[in-house]
């Protein structure tokens, strides 16, 4: 029988049946024909399913193989490239939207952005074209299955395993880290998520929500993005949403997969529906789908962290078996899972301090956790304000060894003042501890940035920026814009061409004339990030001699229409920061200019910054060296 998709909920549904079983929406009626064999199918044509027939070949390439795909704006065909001799896949729109020269700009606006993504966790795009009547993108073909499929596949009472569902997030957020770099995926959801044999995960249709903006489309044909994984200022305004918003959609998409069910209306929290849950999650969850913005983890690297902390648990505790896609684990009703969770949230949240051997010093007294009922009884309830404490006594013990590491530095002229404003973090993190632990924690955090920013090795051709605010972290910036020949470096080994300046005679020159673009994937392939225009300016503040280099440069902050500074998007103009050198030799910042995201100039080139990691992983690993 013919199946039709809900379009506000993804759900699948005959096709004779007029509501979604699992959201109630009206569906889309489906006219079907008799078809060879007799089976029916979705007739081809303007406002059918699908253009193109098996076997017949498009734009002289792309040799048409199979129908694997539709969807409400268009269609997925296996195809062979004849041209890179392999499969791939072809996403085309529908004829009815191919007349719309607005939706098709966009297409292939974000198809060109879609391009630019280079990432492990992103799915290729290689080519964007116009041939018989449709538009159409190419791309990498996926062997694996869509999380919708996996979660569809398990059975009653059965889900994916909770280390597994954490190592599936932290991989999407690894990949939503790079691509906010370009944009905001705004369609965030288990279809679009596709897990490979290996486990490993590729993010699919980037921006293509975005196409329904048009105000000229009615509203009856396909709703910007899916309804129930949808921020709310996303369904009040689509255009100018950020990260958050796909912060949200990943919270929802978390809920569903660790209990099967959307959180609607006030939800329970997950442990509660699924009893050997890590209660610790739950605050993660409820974090991710705070109707307001600012109430959310602001970045995808925040919950990334967050994330990152149960899987070290979960993982401590064996709490289940690292699966394969398809796998499940039962969640039957019970207390065994939830004591291990129990024992080891309570304990195994220092794991990383156990094995830096310094856990049960005499000098320090042990975590604040209520005592171990007695034998046979169910565990006692783990509070929140316990974890909180938990987290902030483990960044006391980590800044009290990186500290011992610094004290043969003091009195260093270069690394004093960054030393003086850790001290006054960490004592700041003291007084505060009692009232606000978790202000506390974020203190003794930014405390810790600066004792690991002055510990060797140092980047020799960077400086450090110190912590300002609470929620402003410290970090490492290039001491020069990217010279010629490090970006030639990068470009003869990424296949990125030259812009105009690559020379060898130039070399140690700094480079100009380059895209946004190709600035984000030189810092993406090195490790760093573009700085934002608040770092740029922060690094001012603190190195005005060094950040004076006559040249703009970009940044990855947008200059929306309205003032809004967010992260870029198609279509945006960057701000660009400079600073020169008057002729009575002092620093001076330029004012606000800004660029066409797809601009270059003959002055305008770009620095990279290097955070300071903080995650128990990282601190150990840094403190072990």
């Amino acid at each position: 029988m013919t199946k039709v998709k809900c379009p506000k909920c993804g759900a699948t549904n005959p096709s004779d049946e007029s509501k979604c079983g699992r959201c109630g929406g009206t569906l889309p009626q489906v006219r079907v024909q008799s078809g060879d064999g007799g089976q029916r199918q979705a007739p081809p044509g303007r406002h059918g399913h699908h253009t193109f027939q098996k076997g017949q070949v498009v734009a002289n390439r792309y040799t048409i193989l199979d129908v694997i795909g539709r969807g409400g704006m268009g269609c997925i065909y296996k195809v062979y490239d004849n041209t890179l001799k392999e499969e791939v896949a072809l996403k085309t729109l529908l004829p009815q939207y191919v007349q719309d020269k607005l939706v098709v700009d966009r297409f292939f606006n974000e198809a060109r952005i879609a391009r630019q993504l280079s990432h492990p966790g992103i799915v290729r795009v290689h080519d964007i074209g116009l041939a018989d009547g449709s538009v159409y993108i190419s791309m990498e073909l996926l062997k694996g299955q869509s999380l919708r499929s996996m979660m569809d596949k398990m059975g009653p009472g059965r889900r994916i395993p909770v280390k597994s569902t954490l190592q599936l997030m932290i991989q999407l957020c690894t990949a939503l880290e790079y691509a906010h770099q370009f944009t905001v995926h705004r369609d965030i959801k288990p279809e679009n998520v596709m897990v490979m044999p290996n486990g490993t995960v590729k993010l699919m249709d980037f921006g293509i929500s975005k196409l329904m903006s048009n105000q000229s489309l009615t509203a009856t044909s396909v709703i910007m993005g899916t309804p129930h994984y949808m921020s709310p200022e996303q369904i009040k305004d689509s255009r100018n949403v950020d990260a958050r918003a796909d912060v949200y959609s990943i919270g929802v998409m978390l809920y569903e997969i660790l209990t099967g069910n959307l959180p609607t209306g006030i939800p329970k929290p997950a442990s509660q529906i699924i009893k050997d849950l890590p209660p610790s999650l739950d605050p993660i969850v409820e974090k991710c789908v705070e109707p307001q913005p600012i109430n959310r983890y602001q970045n995808v690297s925040d919950l990334k962290q967050a994330l990152t902390s149960i899987l070290e648990i979960v993982s401590g505790g064996s709490v289940a078996p690292a699966p394969k896609p398809g796998g499940s684990t039962t969640a039957a009703p019970g207390t065994s899972g939830l004591r291990k969770v129990v024992g080891i949230v309570l304990i195994l949240i220092v794991a990383g301090l156990t094995a830096l051997g310094v856990w049960g010093l005499t000098s320090r007294r042990t975590f604040p956790l209520r005592e171990a009922q007695a034998a046979g009884t169910e565990p006692a309830e783990i509070s929140q304000a316990e974890i909180e404490q938990a987290r902030y006594e483990r960044t006391a013990e980590y800044l009290r060894l990186a500290g011992n590491r610094t004290l043969s530095l003091q009195g260093s002229e270069e690394l004093q003042p960054i030393l003086e404003r850790g001290a006054a973090l960490a004592e700041a993190a003291t007084q505060l501890a009692s009232d606000d632990v978790v202000r506390a924690n974020r203190l003794a955090e930014q405390a810790l940035q600066c004792y690991l920013a002055v510990l060797p090795p140092r980047p020799n051709d960077m400086v450090f920026v110190a912590p300002g605010d609470i929620d402003e972290d410290g970090f490492y910036i290039s001491a020069a814009p990217v010279t010629v020949g490090q970006f030639s470096q990068f470009a003869s080994t990424s296949g990125w061409g030259d812009y105009g300046s690559l020379s060898a005679e130039a070399a140690a020159h700094p480079l100009t004339n380059v895209p946004f673009y190709a600035a984000i994937a030189y810092a993406t392939a090195n490790d760093l990030e573009l700085p934002t225009a608040a770092q740029w300016d922060r690094a001012f503040q603190q190195h005005p001699q060094t950040m004076a280099s006559g040249y703009y440069e970009w940044t990855r902050t947008a200059a929306r229409g309205n003032g809004e500074q967010s992260i870029p998007d198609f279509g945006d103009q960057i701000l660009l920061r400079a600073a020169y050198v008057d002729q009575d030799g002092n620093p001076v910042l330029d004012g606000d200019r800004m660029l066409n995201f797809d601009g270059a100039g003959p002055q305008v080139g770009f620095r990279c910054v290097r955070r300071i990691a903080t995650s128990p992983a990282s601190v150990e690993a840094r403190l072990r060296d």
